[in-house]
């Protein structure tokens, strides 16, 4: 994709992120899952976002340092703290190796974070980063969608469709905007990329790109372990529910060897 950097689709997508992203609550059992990986640690978030996680984390009593390569996310969330143990940072995922304090208990990435990293270079250079901050018996906990053409994705108050080729969609349709979903996949690189076009009424066309490159479950895994990371559990929800080959999406926990 032309002319895109890896903050685009943060920076872009600041101004009307928690319109489009109201309603999107934690899940049942999440906020609880990560506080107890975290334990009486530290968490660090990678995509904190606009600390729609971090923040519930946070009022847990779970001290939560997000990372996130947008400025503008990363003021969004500064905004929003108050008096909460939440430390916004502005950086890519391999800040994390410079983050000071004591080593995290729990690093998190939620929402198809992983797949934002751009390639497998970079992803594998994460994990690698993870796996050396990581105090003794920390986790890495990762959510992400299976791969799985023409279906509905699992996450999101306006989920996306994962197309077999390319496919134009409505994300959302309300009296004063819209936003369409065009993207393009090429499953022989296991990428997907995507374009929000978000229509104003008296505004101009904004188009918000953004690139994903996804992996099965089990490249996570074998990735993972070349990063000297394994695979703890896995779950296919918040609520840990069993992972099978019909579940949309998983939620793993991935520990050092």
């Amino acid at each position: 994709m032309n002319n895109f950097v890896s903050n685009s689709y943060g920076e872009k997508s600041s101004e009307y992120y928690d319109k489009a992203h109201a309603g999107f609550d934690p899940y049942p059992g999440q906020i609880e899952f990560l506080r107890d990986k975290a334990g009486a640690g530290v968490a660090i978030e990678v995509g904190v976002g606009t600390g729609r996680i971090a923040l519930p984390l946070a009022r847990h009593g779970v001290p939560v340092i997000g990372i996130d390569n947008s400025p503008r996310m990363i003021e969004l969330l500064r905004a929003k703290i108050g008096d909460l143990p939440v430390t916004g940072i502005i950086g890519d995922a391999s800040i994390c190796e410079t983050v000071p304090g004591k080593p995290p208990t729990l690093i998190f990435g939620i929402f198809n974070f992983f797949y934002i990293l751009p390639g497998r270079d970079a992803q594998l250079n994460f994990l690698k980063i993870v796996r050396e901050k990581l105090a003794p018996f920390g986790s890495l906990v990762l959510e992400a969608f299976v791969p799985k053409v023409e279906t509905i994705l699992p996450d999101g108050p306006n989920p996306g469709f994962f197309p077999k080729d390319r496919a134009v969609t409505v994300k959302t349709l309300d009296a004063d905007h819209i936003i369409l979903a065009v993207s393009q996949n090429y499953p022989e690189r296991s990428v997907w990329e995507y374009q929000e076009v978000v229509l104003r009424s008296g505004s101009p066309v904004e188009i918000v790109p953004a690139t994903l490159h996804y992996l099965r479950p089990e490249e996570f895994d074998a990735l993972a372990g070349e990063a000297g990371l394994k695979l703890a559990e896995r779950y296919s929800g918040w609520d840990r529910s069993p992972f099978d080959e019909s579940s949309p999406k998983h939620v793993s926990v991935y520990t050092v060897h």
